[in-house]
């Protein structure tokens, strides 16, 4: 990746350097500011410029496909602790939350509470080391940095499922995941950037990432052994991608005006997430807060709290099953507004549990996964 960065220093030194914009901290999120962002999974007529200044974009032909809201909370209200965090938010998919550190310079992923990686899809609160910059400040034209960051996710074998685990050469003892993301973000461009609802001054960030992911399994006696030395092995998401995005920062905006994320061959813009200015949906709703629980603590030994929240007054049960899906607690109750159960789990045995909402007519409305210990 160490050769990259001459080739873009030559480009970026041919160009302009005049009237660019500078995006400050005020842009980066504080708690209690809502984030709303548009998505188009069809864009069209997205033209990717070269290195340079004062281009005038044109992403007005977005449509939104979905539309999101990300609220920012102070992290003692979110369901696990996560030392130094000073934000929380819930990140939209099943009880999976975002870990966040506000400096000066920097906006900070810290951590995130929510499936394990590999298709294990195991409840789990995974921490960057070291901490994952998503934004900067002071950012100006021709600035480059690079970012590495680690996970190590350790699991005991008695929580993984078996339709994993027969499909390992050897029982092990534990595994461990090995996440490793490396980043190349280069401020490559600025100028205007139109998108439905109006028009901003910009700067492009290029963001070139290579995600590995590994998986290590210990076994007596040889201890800890790369999986990737053995071969694929069926069900599991092992390798590396490469994931290139064009982020648009403006410094009068806290969401990035644009997202684009590009193809594999890194030609064509496959999704673009922007700012929502007041649109709807494809379908002409207004996004609205999904049915959602979570779980703490996680893992639970005895009595876990069930934090329900976004559901309708009415009759609902909690439903716990096993990882072989059979049936072992029901609790039913009433709701009329955002909700908190407690339920004693010391009596189950250690193992891996999925847990469900269900209205009055048997429908699932949320759900998760927990780890019950000794």
């Amino acid at each position: 990746m160490k050769k990259i960065v001459p080739i873009v220093v030559l480009a970026l030194a041919t160009s302009g350097l005049c009237a660019q914009i500078t995006v400050t901290n005020a842009t980066f999120p504080a708690a209690g500011d809502t984030l709303r962002v548009a998505i188009d999974n069809t864009p069209g007529g997205i033209t990717i410029t070269a290195p340079g200044g004062n281009y005038q974009w044109d992403f007005s032909g977005l449509e939104a496909s979905t539309t999101q809201q990300l609220v920012y909370r102070p992290a003692s209200e979110g369901s696990v602790v996560v030392a130094g965090a000073e934000l929380f938010a819930a990140l939209g998919g099943s009880n999976t939350e975002g870990y966040y550190n506000v400096t000066a310079t920097t906006f900070e992923w810290l951590a995130f509470q929510g499936p394990a990686p590999g298709g294990l899809n195991i409840p789990t609160l995974m921490k960057f080391n070291p901490p994952l910059v998503e934004r900067r400040a002071p950012m100006a034209f021709f600035d480059i940095n690079q970012v590495t960051s680690n996970l190590t996710l350790p699991f005991s074998s008695d929580v993984i499922p078996d339709t994993i685990l027969q499909n390992l050469p050897i029982v092990p003892d534990s595994i461990r995941f090995r996440i490793t993301s490396q980043r190349l973000d280069v401020v490559d461009a600025w100028g205007n950037l139109t998108i439905p609802g109006g028009s901003y001054d910009v700067l492009r960030e290029k963001r070139t990432e290579y995600r590995s992911t590994a998986m290590d399994v210990k076994v007596p006696i040889l201890g800890w052994i790369d999986l990737s030395t053995i071969g694929n092995i069926p069900g599991l998401n092992m390798g590396t991608d490469t994931i290139l995005t064009y982020n648009f920062f403006s410094n009068v905006a806290k969401e990035p005006i644009a997202i684009v994320t590009m193809d594999n061959q890194q030609a064509n813009a496959t999704q673009v997430t922007f700012k929502n200015t007041g649109l709807v949906n494809a379908a002409g709703d207004v996004a609205s807060p999904q049915p959602a629980v979570t779980v703490s603590p996680n893992p639970v030994a005895g009595e876990a709290n069930f934090e329900l929240k976004n559901m309708t007054p009415g009759d609902y049960s909690l439903q716990l099953f096993t990882a072989q899906g059979r049936l072992v607690l029901v609790k039913r109750f009433k709701l009329s507004g955002a909700h908190s159960e407690r339920v004693e789990l010391g009596n189950l045995p250690p193992g891996l549990y999925s847990y469900g909402i269900f209205d009055g007519q048997k429908k699932q409305l949320a759900g998760g996964k927990l780890i019950k210990t000794e």
